[in-house]
């Protein structure tokens, strides 16, 4: 298994820095597979909470590594929607949070929110995708799962 990191939310960063860390990592991946002796035909991308969000960006759209499959622990799936309703009580200050990553709110950037959000990626031909979700949790309720099947 290898095991990634990126950045996240707790400085300002233009153009979604966190999702370009792991494209980088993918590229690298690829590129020393050989080397590493990793078969890029087996391969699955497993995400929790915000990487959650990135395992769906990415193994539904890139142009790197076909992965076999998709798993999520508690991963957003609609960023627009988590903006409009954060969980309650908001311990991480999701407004906040989500404005630093995109950039500001989906008023203003809502083309950046539709793209950064899982739900407006699915279509036919995805790999298995395996959502994990807490019936308890309130910062990404498992409603969120469910409106991946719809």
């Amino acid at each position: 298994s290898i095991w990634l990191s990126y950045s996240l939310f707790f400085v300002v960063f233009e153009g979604r820095t966190q999702l370009y860390d792991v494209e980088l990592a993918l590229q690298y991946i690829k590129q020393n597979a050989s080397d590493w002796e990793v078969d890029l035909e087996k391969m699955a991308i497993l995400g929790r909470s915000a990487g959650g969000q990135f395992a769906f960006i990415n193994g539904y759209e890139n142009d790197f590594i076909c992965f076999k499959a998709v798993i999520s622990y508690y991963g957003s799936v609609d960023l627009t929607h988590g903006y409009r309703y954060p969980p309650f009580p908001d311990l991480i200050n999701t407004r906040d949070l989500l404005e630093k990553y995109i950039g500001d709110n989906p008023d203003n950037l809502p083309d950046l929110y539709k793209q950064a959000s899982p739900i407006n990626h699915v279509k036919s031909n995805l790999p298995p995708t395996l959502l994990i979700y807490a019936k308890r949790d309130n910062m990404v309720q498992s409603i969120a799962g469910e409106k991946m099947t719809q």
